[in-house]
């Protein structure tokens, strides 16, 4: 740096005396910093200078001897090898890129004089281009040294527009700023205002469905925007909300667009009108609001409507229309329908048989509805007739029995029907001794009860009712027994005079003390008490 400052010193300096020299004319002696300002310049422009013969002028002095080189080969060879060289030439020294040589030396087959006044043209170009872009490259440093020193660039006036937003302060610098681009004070304001945010599309929109502007507010800001009044009420129609498709066709199948149904189901019944607002803000009509209300409603179950149906709640009708509400095809409702009902169980099945309610064939069909295939309905069908049969048997021989003891056969008609059913002569007559045996049981269980009935009324006295129940044939343990219980039953029954009845017939001499004694016991009342009850009759002290 200390060398560049002598340099600049020699330079510029007029000789020992200068000042005075400008002292004696009359003229007034500049001030350093223009001395400093002047020398610099100076410089500035002596080195550039050399610069430029450096590395321009001497490099243009090559290539001009380069183009004699090649005027003397284009008359010794001619004009197409002439410009072939000096392509190839500009090529090796870096000028031109070996692509574009390629492409330009197809040009040479051309006629002249056009193919002359091409590559001359091209030649040129070509030349200027790059002692353009060689004096750029020269001169960069000087110019980036003075930019440093004097710094004479201005920031850019929207970038000085959006540090005044940023640092409200700095407002008064940024407009000195832009008054030095040479703008006024009136484009500065204008270019404040084009600088400023606007709100954009969308939340224009949501503002106005939120009502935090109203309609005129709305419109201000759109024109802002550089809408038209007429594409604003375009753009309103796209704030009202469509739902999607699915979501539309989930309503088709909730049945939210037929006006019966709905009022049959009660599909926008308890609709909650104090969401409304908000959805409303979202953009969301009440049209569409009550449709996707009517669609959130969740159907029973199929398990549960046949049950409502197997209970008398529902029709057959109404099942159909709810399996059409839950989108159930057409071609399997009917069929549905038809397995609604129960079947016939197995047990359900074998009694109707037995009872003759159900036929052979009847049954057959019973356990296919079960489930079973043909063979196995079959099967079973052969099972429940052969089971019925023995049950048929097995009736037929109570009743024989039960003709029997009711005296509507004779022990011997008994006996043949027994045989006739397929039953042995021992068994038939153990059956028969049997049915008699019940018979005389049930009879000894008659002549009991009328004994005990009369005994218990009073009717008999012990020793009758004894005789009785041993003509019957019972055991003497037995008749102690019944006795026993009946005495019970019979002393349970039976009317006591009360306390006062027995102080009176003691005080009529009727009974004694010890009479008096045992009656009061048998009321309940304990000997201590009967006592005093004595000494209060009998007046003792």
């Amino acid at each position: 740096m200390a060398d560049e400052d002598e340099e600049i010193k020699t330079i510029t300096e007029y000789g020992e005396g200068w000042e005075a020299e400008l002292t004696r004319q009359g003229k007034e002696t500049p001030p350093p910093w223009a001395v400093k300002f002047f020398e610099a310049i100076y410089a500035a422009l002596s080195r550039a200078f050399e610069v430029l013969w450096v590395f321009f002028f001497r490099r243009l002095l090559e290539r001009l001897l380069d183009l004699g080189k090649w005027l003397r080969f284009w008359s010794e060879k001619g004009e197409n090898e002439l410009w072939s060289a000096a392509f190839n030439s500009l090529k090796e020294g870096g000028v031109l890129a070996p692509e574009l040589v390629e492409r330009l030396l197809r040009l040479q087959n051309i006629p002249a004089p056009l193919g002359s006044a091409l590559n001359i043209l091209l030649l040129m170009n070509f030349l200027k281009e790059y002692v353009s872009s060689l004096g750029t490259v020269s001169f960069a440093p000087m110019v980036q040294r003075l930019n440093k020193e004097y710094r004479p660039n201005l920031p850019d006036p929207s970038a000085m527009v959006k540090a005044s937003f940023v640092a409200p302060e700095m407002t008064g610098v940024a407009r000195e700023v832009l008054k030095k681009h040479g703008l006024t004070d009136e484009h500065i304001d204008m270019m404040y205002i084009a600088s400023y945010a606007l709100t954009d599309i969308q939340s224009v929109m949501q503002l106005y469905m939120r009502k935090e502007i109203d309609k005129e507010k709305m419109y201000e800001r759109m024109r802002e925007l550089g809408f038209t009044d007429t594409r604003t009420d375009e753009m309103l129609k796209l704030t009202q909300v469509i739902p999607p498709i699915q979501d539309i066709i989930t309503m088709l199948a909730k049945e939210a667009f037929e006006p019966d149904q709905v009022a049959l189901y009660g599909l926008e019944d308890e609709f909650p009108t104090e969401q409304a607002e908000w959805l409303e803000k979202q953009g969301l009509s009440e049209f569409w609001q009550k449709k996707y209300w009517a669609a959130h409603w969740t159907y029973p179950g199929p398990g549960q409507v046949l049950e409502m149906l197997h209970r008398g709640l529902l029709s057959e009708h109404e099942v159909s229309e709810y399996y059409r509400v839950v989108e159930m095809p057409p071609y399997w409702r009917e069929k549905l329908m038809q397995i609604s009902f129960h079947p016939y169980t197995r047990v359900d099945t074998r009694r109707m048989h037995g009872m003759g309610v159900l036929t052979d064939e009847e049954i057959v069909k019973a356990y296919l509805e079960q489930g079973y295939d043909q063979e196995h309905a079959e099967k079973m069908a052969e099972f429940t007739i052969r089971y019925n049969s023995d049950e048929r048997v097995k009736i037929t021989r109570a009743q024989i029995v039960k003709a029997y003891r009711n005296t509507m056969v004779s022990r011997d008609e008994a006996k043949e029907l027994l045989r006739s059913i397929k039953i042995s002569n021992d068994v038939a007559e153990w059956y028969l001794m049997s049915a008699d045996f019940d018979e005389q049981l049930d009879l000894q269980d008659l002549y009991v009860a009328a004994a005990k009935d009369r005994y218990i009324d009073n009717l008999w006295d012990d020793p009758t009712t004894r005789a009785a129940l041993m003509k019957l044939n019972l055991s003497g343990a037995r008749i102690e027994a019944l006795m026993e219980r009946w005495s019970t039953m019979r002393r349970a029954d039976s009317k006591l005079p009360s306390k006062t009845d027995l102080d009176k017939f003691l005080k009529a001499k009727i009974i004694n003390t010890d009479t008096y004694r045992l009656e009061m016991y048998r009321l309940g009342y304990p000997f201590n008490y009967t006592d005093w009850y004595l000494k209060l009759n009998q007046g003792v002290k």
